[in-house]
């Protein structure tokens, strides 16, 4: 499972309940978008880069191919 993000909710715990949620999300997310209001924690987010066996240093810009 993937880590979670800003909110603290792990993927998995959405995934479970989508179908749970899914209209309360709809309204929730139409109303955002009808005010065009924009919550910040939304622009966060976390990398985490996991090195390949093999590969050179990742301080250097040319070993992450992007």
């Amino acid at each position: 499972y993937k880590a979670p993000g800003p909110d603290g909710i792990p993927n998995i715990i959405l995934q479970k309940s989508a179908n749970c949620i899914i209209d309360y999300l709809f309204y929730i997310y139409s109303a955002i978008l009808s005010n065009r209001w924009y919550y910040n924690g939304w622009k966060e987010f976390t990398t985490v880069v996991i090195k390949k066996p093999g590969k050179p240093s990742y301080q250097t810009p040319k070993a992450i191919g992007i």
